[in-house]
């Protein structure tokens, strides 16, 4: 059974238990002591990185308080000029829309529990009229290797020429998308396992480096997976010993170890212009290829979409031999024959990008655009241009090219918009 905890607040706690204390950042402190285990936005624990990451937010919005020459000494007393004090120095601080968002959670986070709900509003309320309030995940770069023609096996084997172990580490996280701090707690002794019938990897809750201690599955689909494995067990003298155990490192001296030995290798984006990262965009570019229902990311392609409508919308007939050029690439790709009026179509990629998202760690399908670009403007674009892709071009002039473009009727608006349009939305 799924228990809900219940939050406290200071209203639960003893008389005097906050307001007591002597001083803002320890009554913060006390109060962290209390909550900080559990997540902000749902019923779980969070990681101990995650809570002193939380703890240091709030501590440093408590000094920017006592900066500003507010004489404040619990957090009960905290009031609406204080929070528009706060965002109006972060902004001017021109600190990034990232980080207004992490502080304003903190805030909001801190008032719920001390029994002032309502009192921290949404971000727009605080910020200038036109100033964007939300991040778009959206990928607009391709960040895997491969974009940026940078070799996985060369840079496999120069680093295994000094750091042997750190080679099957990137192995690792090639084959099984695999984050830095998994790659380097990864047990290859006690990794396999078989569930559903199939072979898979499986990634624990603890101990496994992975974020949030979520667990998950990678299924085996090659030789190749196997065989990595089984390089990584030589380096391993017990059963549930990680590669880097035999250097005796705590696991933040390791990660920080084969994070240095990467970048010695050029692997930043100054140098290469890629990051570790990139390995895990990469595998989800090839892994979704392997899936049934699987597309090529939209990253690849949307570009030349977007090409396609410019030169179209504008009847560019000195362009002719360029739209010729990027239908013939489009019909070279999975999205030719795929429907994007079709329901059965967009809800088996979705299933698919599901499965994939939750292969890399993540609860939610739509962070799979941070890797593959926009699923919605591609498909959008397909739609607008789909007779003309289908079409031959040698004897129409652009004119009438342009005036194939699809136009939504508006028997159609209802239907379409509140099916696969909704269910697209980045």
């Amino acid at each position: 059974m799924k228990v809900i905890h219940r939050r406290r607040t200071t209203r639960e706690l003893q008389p005097g238990a906050i307001d007591d204390v002597n001083g803002l950042r320890a009554s913060v402190l006390a109060l962290i002591k209390l909550e900080s285990p559990r997540s902000i936005k749902k019923a779980k624990d969070v990681s101990g990185i995650r809570q002193r990451q939380r703890e240091e937010m709030a501590l440093a919005i408590c000094d920017d308080l006592l900066a500003g020459g507010f004489a404040i000494r619990s957090i009960r007393g905290l009031g609406s000029r204080h929070v528009c004090y706060l965002f109006k120095t972060w902004y001017d601080q021109r600190q990034s829309l990232g980080t207004l968002q992490n502080k304003r959670t903190v805030l909001k986070w801190l008032a719920d529990l001390s029994g002032k709900h309502g009192l921290v509003e949404p971000l727009d309320k605080y910020l200038p009229s036109g100033v964007p309030t939300k991040r778009s995940l959206v990928a607009k770069l391709d960040k895997s290797w491969a974009a940026a023609d940078v070799d996985v096996d060369e840079i496999i084997a120069t680093v295994g020429q000094s750091y042997p172990w750190a080679a099957t580490l990137l192995k690792l996280v090639r084959a099984f998308g695999l984050r830095r701090s998994e790659a380097v707690c990864f047990r290859p002794c006690i990794a396999l396992t078989i569930r559903d019938g199939v072979q898979v990897v499986w990634l624990r809750k603890r101990g496994w480096g992975t974020k949030g201690g979520r667990e998950r599955f990678v299924p085996i689909l090659s030789q190749s997976q196997i065989d990595v494995i089984e390089e990584a067990k030589s380096y391993c003298d017990s059963e549930s010993a990680a590669v880097m155990s035999r250097f005796g490192l705590s696991k933040k001296a390791a990660i920080m170890k084969f994070k240095w030995v990467v970048e010695q290798a050029g692997i930043t984006k100054k140098s290469k212009g890629v990051t570790l990262h990139g390995l895990r965009h990469q595998y989800y570019h090839e892994r979704i290829l392997a899936v049934d229902g699987g597309m090529e990311s939209p990253i690849k392609l949307t570009e030349k979409m977007l090409e396609i409508n410019q030169i179209l919308d504008e009847a560019l007939e000195s362009e002719r031999s360029r739209l010729v050029e990027l239908i013939h690439y489009v019909k070279r790709t999975r999205w030719a024959t795929f429907n994007p009026w079709d329901l059965e179509d967009l809800e088996r990629l979705t299933k698919t990008r599901k499965e994939i998202s939750e292969e890399l760690g993540h609860d939610r399908v739509e962070i799979t655009t941070a890797y593959a670009g926009s699923y919605a403007t591609l498909c959008h674009l397909l739609r607008k241009w789909s007779t003309v892709i289908r079409t031959e071009l040698s004897d129409k002039s652009m004119s009438d090219l342009a005036a194939l473009r699809y136009v939504k009727p508006v028997e159609d608006e209802g239907s379409l918009a509140t099916g696969e349009e909704g269910a697209w939305d980045d």
